[in-house]
């Protein structure tokens, strides 16, 4: 059975070995430190996000929230954001991102897409998974 981190370091290692998706982050495959700026695995605050850092993309399982007693309810739903200049540009790298994950994961399911409000000149798409992996 997986965890958390073996979840979340197995989608890194995908996405950093994929020359389509580094070269729309602008990173260098080769460099982990570059990639880990670029693919974080936790959430960021959007408020504090300068344009110098983009595009860049964060990824975490959700948080369960509600009355429901069952703490894994959520286990299996990764939330995907895309920090970017534009529209075009998260297009661009969402696309790339749903590709590896169907390469990857055949019953992977985007079971939901938002744009989200963010500051001036900072654009934000939101996606999230359900993944069916033995987290």
């Amino acid at each position: 059975m997986k965890d958390y981190f073996d979840v979340l370091t197995a989608y890194f290692d995908i996405f950093s070995d994929s020359d389509e998706l580094t070269g729309l982050l602008g990173t260098n495959p080769s460099d982990i430190a570059e990639c880990d700026d670029r693919l974080r695995k936790s959430f960021a605050d959007s408020t504090l996000v300068e344009p110098s850092e983009l595009p860049f993309v964060d990824f975490s399982f959700i948080v369960s929230h509600g009355q429901t007693g069952n703490f894994l309810v959520n286990r299996e739903v990764v939330e995907f954001n895309i920090y970017c200049s534009n529209f075009n540009e998260a297009s661009l790298i969402f696309k790339a991102i749903k590709k590896l994950l169907r390469a990857n994961y055949k019953d992977a399911q985007c079971i939901s897409s938002n744009e989200k409000g963010t500051v001036t000149g900072l654009y934000c798409f939101s996606f999230r998974i359900k993944t069916f992996i033995g987290t």
